[in-house]
């Protein structure tokens, strides 16, 4: 995957819910079942990420100095919108401003593959089995399918899956949600099915304090009303890398 400007970034701000910081896996399972409010419209979204706290020792033997890593911390993120007070999501940043609680918080890069599509084949069976040369697909995927005829049971259209297992090239299964259960298949189906990939761009998760919400007026009358918000990050961020 190539570089890509920081143009069609998103920041969403989430609730209080709490988070397992236990493991990768239920970090994101925490996150993900959270709900979240897109800020708008943004200007910048800022820096964020973890710096190690410098830890300076002075040696008198070898008159030397020795830098070690001590905290990490993962910054304020200024963030800033046009102000609007009838966005739902800079609404949702005041009430956490007045709020002494971390929220969780998003950020979903413009970086989301090209959609793609195949025709494929699959079986009745428990759990049914896909065909598709060559699919491409990996574990946790999303797709979408169509078809030109009927679809057998355990399957509908507009609706997205995810790729369960990748058993070959040309095999996989789908379940209803990420990590589910298999989707098994029965009935009958006719026509010629086709599956569309559902791509998604990376998405920065973590959680902290919304330390200031303020208006930014500029100098004199010709400037645009701001909000800058600053983001206090108090977690890990936890990154899901752009997917098909």
């Amino acid at each position: 995957m190539g570089i890509f400007a920081t143009a069609g970034a998103k920041f969403y701000i989430g609730t209080t819910l709490d988070v397992d910081f236990t493991s990768y896996a239920s970090a994101l399972a925490d996150f993900q079942a959270d709900t979240y409010t897109e800020v708008t419209p943004m200007e910048t979204i800022g820096d964020f990420g973890d710096s190690s706290t410098d830890v300076k020792f002075l040696g008198i033997g070898d008159s030397r100095a020795r830098h070690l890593k001590g905290s990490k911390d993962a910054g304020v993120q200024q963030l800033t919108a046009g102000f609007d007070a009838s966005d739902a999501g800079q609404v949702a940043m005041k009430a956490a401003y007045l709020s002494p609680q971390d929220f969780n918080a998003k950020i979903v890069f413009n970086d989301a593959p090209v959609a793609r599509s195949a025709t494929f084949t699959v079986t009745i069976a428990a759990p049914g089995v896909f065909t598709a040369t060559g699919h491409g697909l990996e574990v946790g995927d999303a797709v979408q399918i169509t078809t030109t005829g009927a679809l057998p049971t355990g399957l509908a259209t507009a609706t997205t899956y995810y790729v369960k297992t990748v058993p070959t090239s040309d095999t996989f299964t789908l379940a209803a949600t990420p990590g589910g259960t298999a989707i098994t298949t029965t009935g009958t189906q006719s026509g010629t099915h086709t599956f569309t990939t559902v791509p998604s761009g990376t998405v920065a998760y973590y959680r902290g304090k919304v330390m200031a919400f303020k208006r930014v007026t500029g100098t004199g009358p010709d400037n645009v009303i701001k909000l800058q918000c600053d983001f206090g990050i108090n977690s890990d961020i936890i990154e899901v890398p752009a997917a098909e």
